[in-house]
């Protein structure tokens, strides 16, 4: 699990830093630690200072707090392990897929094609 909550510190702050339009290096400069540091940090390593990492997040206007872990999503699992992430529901071929069927689904349904099931007679067995 903790190298999973690094990762997950890890994307936080890379994503705090592009949505602040931060080169690591300024990112670095402001908060007073070398490039590599920044990007050891943004690589999930375990072998930062919780002083930097603060020293990090507050120079983009940000803190660290502490809540309790979630499980890991699959794509965490899959990186932590070097696996291919499996496609998502949202990839084009998958949703196309999907649009697809519900397409055919609505056809049939405003066809009236459905299909029930039997329903058992009236009043016995």
């Amino acid at each position: 699990m903790k190298d999973v909550i690094l990762l997950r510190l890890a994307d936080q702050i890379r994503s705090m830093r592009a949505q602040r339009g931060l080169s690591q290096s300024h990112l670095a400069a402001a908060a007073g630690v070398n490039r590599k540091t920044i990007i050891e940090l943004e690589k999930g390593s375990a072998g930062i200072a919780l002083g930097t990492v603060v020293a990090v997040l507050e120079s983009m206007g940000g803190e660290l707090s502490v809540v309790p872990a979630s499980k890991p999503t699959t794509a965490e699992v899959q990186s932590l392990l070097g696996l291919e992430p499996s496609p998502t529901l949202y990839d084009r071929r998958t949703t196309g897929q999907m649009a697809g069927k519900a397409a055919h689904i609505l056809r049939r349904v405003s066809s009236g094609r459905t299909t029930k099931p039997a329903e058992p007679p009236a009043g016995g067995k």
